[in-house]
């Protein structure tokens, strides 16, 4: 508040028009999948996407952003994407305060449909293992030089991690480490569902960002965050053959009470909450190219993870990269169409396996797709992804349309 009171007062004086700027787009989705385990049906048609977006230029130097995205089954507070005020002193420096996009990945901060090739993003952007989507938080920023520009990016701030959000048609996107790790650990088996409520509390974090642009040919950048030690909680479904002699993790069961667990097939099953401490640092690179008309994009990162559950002390590790080319193509009486292929890789922890071993789960996603656009407002967009693991390869196919206004 006290930022939205003074900016105005630290403009300059002269004669400043006020601008405001509304825009949005509508984005409908087909999905459908080869051998998708665990849903109705294998394909689905939906609104999976409408955005709002909004600006307000009262001073010359000041500007107030808002953005709000529809997505099916998310709370108003995970659709309301922005909402800030930024000062800009000068080129090189600027206070932004209010809900924005975590700025450590240039793919971050292209989020939306419209302004992306691609009818999916990179699972390091979807699943927010890395870092959260937005926060709300303070942020300096700026750029400075020419022909070499280096452009910084310091924030520290609140957060509520929509980690394994489901998006899409069908909600699967998104929720890849979660459906993987369940089909490879089924319910009706001993372990762990994945995180399922992760935005009931409020986790504070910072980081940075340091890049340099050259001619604007070539891109390079580093980003860091860190989180605080916060409290998730995870469901997890406990299957027991003989309860009183069952040992489990190292865990002695025979005192616990089983009499308000259910029995199926001669088994002892019930659901339960177990509240662990996650305290995690990610740290990252992107690199972006653009000639004439090909561009290529690609970006790595890493977190480092201290798990406490049942007394137990855990290092996780969780991996991260992918590369994607394009190359546009005009062509008067149709407009611009853009071929493009993204190559990824993802290795997350077993999560029944995390108290005890740091044994990962591993697996690639290919995506081969065209985007056709014949005016600014309108987007077709056509993709097949695949996913490699093993006996659970996964393939499917996107179909996206999107209108702008």
């Amino acid at each position: 508040m006290l930022l939205f009171v003074a900016m105005p007062l630290m403009a300059q004086t002269d004669y400043w028009e006020p601008q405001t700027n509304f825009t949005g787009y509508v984005g409908t989705e087909f999905n459908y999948f080869n051998g998708l385990k665990g849903y109705e049906r294998d394909y689905s048609i939906a609104l999976s996407e409408a955005g709002f977006l909004s600006s307000y230029q009262p001073t010359r130097d000041l500007t107030i952003t808002g953005v709000l995205v529809y997505r099916p089954n998310f709370s108003f507070e995970q659709m309301l994407n922005e909402l800030n005020a930024q000062y800009s002193i000068n080129n090189s420096l600027n206070l932004k305060a209010g809900r924005f996009l975590t700025p450590l990945s240039p793919m971050n901060t292209y989020y939306y449909a419209p302004v992306n090739n691609s009818a999916t993003l990179p699972m390091i952007i979807t699943n927010h293992e890395f870092f959260p989507l937005n926060m709300d938080a303070v942020s300096l920023n700026g750029e400075v030089g020419e022909d070499i520009r280096f452009n910084y990016n310091v924030f520290a701030g609140g957060f509520k991690n929509s980690l394994y959000q489901g998006s899409g048609a069908m909600g699967f996107f998104a929720t890849e480490s979660e459906y993987f790790q369940n089909q490879r650990m089924p319910a009706e088996s001993l372990g762990y569902d994945m995180i399922t409520d992760p935005n009931e509390s409020l986790q504070f974090g910072g980081g940075g960002y340091l890049g340099i642009n050259i001619n604007n040919f070539i891109s390079l950048g580093a980003g860091l965050f860190s989180s605080d030690e916060n409290i998730t909680t995870t469901s997890r479904l406990i299957r027991f053959e003989e309860a009183d002699e069952f040992d489990f993790d190292g865990i002695d069961m025979g005192d616990f009470d089983f009499s308000q667990w259910e029995v199926h097939d001669d088994h002892y099953v019930r659901t339960s909450s177990i509240e662990s401490k996650i305290k995690k640092t990610s740290f990252g690179g992107n690199i972006k190219m653009h000639y004439s008309s090909f561009s290529l994009i690609g970006e790595y990162w890493q977190t480092k993870a201290k798990l406490k559950t049942f007394g137990f002390n855990t290092d996780l590790n969780l991996k991260g990269a992918y590369v994607e080319i394009s190359n546009n193509f005009y062509i008067n009486s149709l407009g611009s169409i853009t071929p493009y292929l993204r190559y990824e890789y993802h290795s997350v922890p077993e999560i029944g396996a995390s108290m005890v071993s740091d044994n990962s789960q591993e697996y690639y996603r290919y995506t081969a797709g065209v985007n056709f656009k014949p005016s600014f407002e309108t987007t077709f967009k056509m993709e097949y992804v695949y996913y490699e693991y093993g006996s659970l390869d996964l393939g499917g196919l996107v179909l996206s349309a999107i209108f702008s206004f």
